[in-house]
């Protein structure tokens, strides 16, 4: 049963393509609300003063009036960025404008689990999601909400050539730790006002990746 009360709005993002990736209105746990790129600034004030549980945009230099959604955040607002595309750089544009320390890391597939922050986010319900392509990002670990998932280290090392000794495996096996980590398809960063910068680096809607940003978007837990 959707939130009334609360509601995601989109500000020239094509909400069609949205919500085939992530779920139709009667999926979400809160309503759904458009601004296009020709809304006025008084519009999206108004819009923005009845406290929306997220702001969705899907550019940074073309977005309406994005001083407006810059002052929001400031002040404690949730802003939500649509990475379908994958742009190169909007990492560094999000960094700049946002205060964040975010790289574009690559595009590929893997395993996804929530990180710990991740699961403070949106609980344990579901913790997994299945093998499916994103475009990824580096980002320091307190901004990790889903990340690739690790072989464990036992595993890890019957994998690697039987002459190498423990203290060599164990160093390669931390390296690919790190590079692992690196692989980030949803960060969120939160700044000293509790205001959200969020990053969705999804191409599609597979498995449990529309729960996540359902939940992500509304400010609930994921429900199994």
């Amino acid at each position: 049963m959707p939130l009334k009360s609360s509601f995601v709005l989109f500000l020239a993002v094509d909400d069609g393509l949205f919500k085939t990736c992530f779920g139709q209105d009667d999926q979400w746990p809160c309503r759904l609300e458009s601004l296009d790129e020709n809304c006025s600034r008084q519009d999206l004030e108004a819009k923005l003063s009845e406290k929306p549980a997220s702001l969705v945009i899907m550019d940074t230099e073309e977005c309406p009036h994005f001083d407006v959604v810059k002052e929001y955040y400031s002040k404690g607002g949730s802003v939500v960025y649509f990475g379908i595309y994958g742009e190169f750089a909007a990492p560094d544009a999000l960094s700049r404008e946002f205060g964040v320390q975010w790289k574009f890391s690559g595009y590929t597939k893997y395993n996804y689990v929530l990180s710990e922050t991740g699961k403070r986010l949106l609980g344990d319900a579901i913790t997994e999601q299945q093998y499916s392509k994103s475009n990824l990002l580096h980002v320091p670990e307190s901004d990790r909400i889903l990340k690739p998932a690790h072989d464990d280290f036992d595993d890890y090392k019957e994998d690697c050539d039987s002459d190498e000794d423990d203290e060599t495996i164990q160093e390669k096996y931390k390296q690919y730790q790190e590079s692992l980590d690196s692989q980030v398809p949803m960060a969120s960063h939160r700044n000293e006002s509790g205001g959200r910068i969020t990053y969705l680096g999804f191409v599609n809607g597979d498995g449990n990746i529309p729960k996540f940003v359902r939940a992500l978007c509304c400010g609930t837990k994921v429900e199994a």
